[in-house]
């Protein structure tokens, strides 16, 4: 809106407007001028952007675009060093999962989400095996921090663990 109409956003067209109603509410002014001159504002603001509609629809397309990749890419990849891990949904089945950037050319990295829930990125990566760590948010449980790596040592590690304390129970 700052490059097709920077009026819509000025601070200076809405200062203008409200000081015509003012004048209006203080009885000195029927209201008809200030609502015509309003009206003839707006439609001058309206005309230049419809002139501007499809460039500015492909500048929010482009907007959009960018703002789901960087809200779906979780990490860079381990395993090529070079993609991007993203969350992924498959066109086939629904479910969705995390995928590098690079696939199918160069790396064919990929790990399985959890179903159900909000996935956050974490911005940190897994002490044991340098993937990515996400949120998981959902209704029925606090959220929780999750390595995507399933083959991950440190879950290993951790499901020893509680099989060792059980066995000691």
């Amino acid at each position: 809106m700052k490059s097709y109409s920077p009026q819509v956003i000025s601070t200076h067209l809405t200062k203008e407007m409200e000081e015509g109603l003012k004048i209006v509410e203080s009885g000195g002014d029927d209201g008809k001028r200030s609502i015509e001159q309003t009206i003839d504002i707006l439609l001058r603001i309206i005309t230049g952007m419809r002139k501007s509609q499809m460039a500015i629809g492909r500048q929010l397309g482009d907007s959009l675009s960018a703002t789901t990749l960087a809200q779906s890419v979780i990490g860079s990849c381990p395993v090529c060093g070079t993609g991007r891990l993203k969350i992924v949904r498959s066109a086939k089945t629904g479910k969705r999962f995390v995928g590098c950037t690079n696939y199918p050319d160069k790396c064919r990295a990929s790990a399985p989400l959890p179903q159900r829930g909000i996935i956050r990125s974490y911005s940190k990566t897994c002490e044991h095996c340098k993937w990515p760590i996400v949120y998981v948010i959902t209704r029925r449980r606090r959220p929780w921090r999750l390595c995507v790596n399933p083959k991950c040592e440190g879950k290993r590690v951790k499901n020893h663990e509680v099989q060792t304390v059980s066995e000691r129970s």
